[in-house]
């Protein structure tokens, strides 16, 4: 027999009676499925309120199209019984997300409207993971593709050794490229920074270039002129 995916590997489902028919795969490997039944629904659940991670083994979504199409779709009241969850109902479909009080992603608001938001706008200082919580797909197997925290990292801090050592502080590490030392260091720490600036321990006037002297520490320094220079290690 041959039967197509729309009939075929349904609740009753009895490989026993029915086995598989295989062909081998081409040299260089397998060009199809190896597996007769396609994949099950996604599954979707809720972060915990309050917080932005997923569950183990979820993990983010990554496009508005599953967030409204698929999750919205299979959410909402009086889904059927086909829909693999449950775990939470949605009212109405919200639309792009703009505030920076929601996480990044897909999120459901607590009046059951579901939304997403992209990193641009979201996870702001005024974060609320309770009134916005994070929705979240199961890995596929193998292992999660995509993270499974909503909100990106916060901007790299950046401090000084203590005057005289060449040592950094604890939980602060050498800066290894000059691309961050001028592309991230200066442009962070110059005069004037805003207040989005992390750190503000440190100002500088120029960016001094590629260092030269044997008396400079190896990698990223400020001078007391305060300019920023990048050494290498034979230097």
């Amino acid at each position: 027999y041959f039967t197509t995916e729309k009939r075929c590997c349904g609740t009753n489902l009895d490989a026993k009676t029915w086995q598989v028919v295989c062909v081998k795969c081409p040299t260089g490997g397998c060009s199809a499925a190896t597996k007769a039944c396609p994949p099950g629904p996604k599954q979707y659940t809720l972060a915990t309120s309050g917080s932005t991670e997923c569950p183990n083994g979820f993990q983010i979504i990554q496009t508005q199209d599953e967030c409204e199409g698929e999750v919205f779709a299979a959410k909402q009241y009086g889904a059927t019984a086909t829909d693999s969850t449950k775990t939470f109902g949605t009212r109405t479909w919200g639309g792009a997300g703009w505030g920076t009080d929601q996480p990044c992603g897909c999120t459901k608001h607590t009046f059951d409207a579901i939304y997403f938001t992209t990193e641009k706008r979201c996870c702001g200082t005024n974060l609320d993971a309770k009134t916005w919580q994070v929705v979240c797909v199961k890995c596929p197997t193998g292992g999660c593709s995509a993270a499974t925290k909503a909100c990106p990292p916060g901007p790299k801090q950046y401090t000084l050794a203590t005057s005289g050592s060449t040592e950094c502080p604890n939980g602060f590490q050498i800066i290894q490229t000059q691309d961050e030392c001028e592309g991230e260091v200066f442009a962070a720490k110059q005069y004037g920074a805003t207040a989005t600036d992390s750190t503000k321990t440190f100002g500088t006037r120029t960016w001094g270039g590629a260092g030269w002297g044997t008396d400079q520490p190896c990698g990223c320094t400020k001078h007391t002129f305060d300019a920023i220079y990048f050494t290498t290690e034979k230097r």
